[in-house]
């Protein structure tokens, strides 16, 4: 319910402005392996083409990010709503990958902070003011994702040059809206793509599957061109349905009897040939 008023709010604020907006793009990224009974971390080991290699069974970490665009009269990504889903190749009936909550949190947000005031004293807020799946726990549906509103005052607005908020998405966005890996704590995470949070996936190691994003939508912050933030308001939601995608297994398709058959055929033609020009 709490997702259905938070998405329904989303939508509300963007019917009343112009048909603009910027584009939000993300990005699906394998991130860890766990083994599916003691969740242990494993080894991750990707084919040339950047899927994860076949014969990898385990629980898996996909994380979720996005890079931005702004359109004209934007100011910044602003809130986006989603869920997760995992779907199979169905010219590989062996694979099996279905969205997982054993770890028990289906959406594990990211939680950086960022000090808006720089050297001024005070002024650390949270990048996201909110990030959580607001429907039933744990499923990986209905999460949402948001800024403290329009009205945030970065540089351009008169506000301080610490505020990087409404650059998510962006080489300028906060160092702390990256990735950062929970295995290297110390190393700091890039600023692009922006990391949202993760959810998690159960593979069987064979066939080809696809993590994705379902039911994706997105609002940016409109600006009115003068130096305060005040005035700032929501602009219009773009629906995009599904999005993004990270890719388990290879597709090798084994070809049926009779094709092989037909194979053996040809092979021995193709010998009976060569002996007769010798």
């Amino acid at each position: 319910m709490r997702f259905r008023t938070l998405a329904c709010s989303l939508l509300v604020l963007g019917m009343a402005v112009a048909a603009h907006a910027g584009t939000m793009t993300p990005v699906l990224t394998v991130a860890h392996r766990y083994d599916s009974v003691t969740f242990a971390p494993l080894p991750l080991v990707f084919a040339p083409g950047g899927a994860v290699l076949n014969g990898q069974p385990g629980i898996y970490e996909v994380a979720v990010s996005f890079t931005s665009a702004n359109s004209a009269g934007d100011k910044g990504w602003l809130n986006a709503a989603f869920g997760g889903t995992a779907t199979n190749n169905a010219a590989t009936p062996l694979a099996q990958l279905a969205l997982n909550a054993d770890f028990g949190v289906g959406w594990a947000p990211n939680a950086g902070t960022l000090d808006t005031n720089g050297a001024t004293p005070g002024g650390v807020a949270p990048i996201f003011q909110t990030n959580q799946d607001a429907g039933t726990a744990n499923d990986s549906q209905g999460i949402v994702v948001s800024l403290a509103g329009a009205t945030i005052a970065g540089a351009a607005e008169g506000g301080n040059a610490a505020e990087t908020r409404n650059l998510l998405g962006t080489a300028g966005a906060p160092i702390n809206a990256g990735y950062s890996d929970p295995f290297a704590p110390t190393t700091p995470g890039s600023n692009t793509p922006t990391f949202m949070g993760s959810f998690f996936v159960k593979w069987n190691g064979l066939g080809q599957s696809f993590a994705s994003l379902n039911s994706l939508q997105y609002s940016y912050s409109l600006t009115n061109g003068t130096a305060t933030a005040a005035d700032d308001t929501p602009g219009n939601v773009t629906t995009v349905g599904n999005a993004g995608q990270a890719v388990f297994g290879e597709l090798v398709i084994i070809p049926e009897p009779a094709t092989m058959s037909l194979l053996g055929l040809a092979m021995v033609g193709g010998l009976g040939m060569v002996r007769r020009r010798k």
